[in-house]
C-alpha cells in the first residue's frame, strides 16, 4: 500500500496500491481487502498513464 487517504464525498477511504500483475490485484481484493471488518464495498480504478509520480514528471 503506497498511500491511504481519508476523504469526503462518495468514498470514505482511498488506498493507492501497486501490483505487478492483474491477478495479484485480484488476490488482494478478494483474499485480503474484502475480509477487513467494516469494508462494505470496493471500487477499483486502474491507471492507464502516469504523468507525474511522487513529484517526478514521468512524461515530457
Amino acid at each position: 500500500m503506497d498511500d491511504t487517504f481519508i476523504v469526503t464525498g462518495d468514498f470514505d477511504i482511498i488506498l493507492k496500491v501497486r501490483f505487478p500483475e492483474f491477478w495479484t490485484l485480484q488476490e488482494f481484493l478478494v483474499d485480503e481487502l474484502s475480509k477487513v471488518p467494516g469494508v462494505r464495498s470496493i471500487k477499483t480504478m486502474m491507471v492507464l498513464t502516469t504523468m507525474k509520480d511522487q513529484g517526478k514528471i514521468m512524461m515530457e
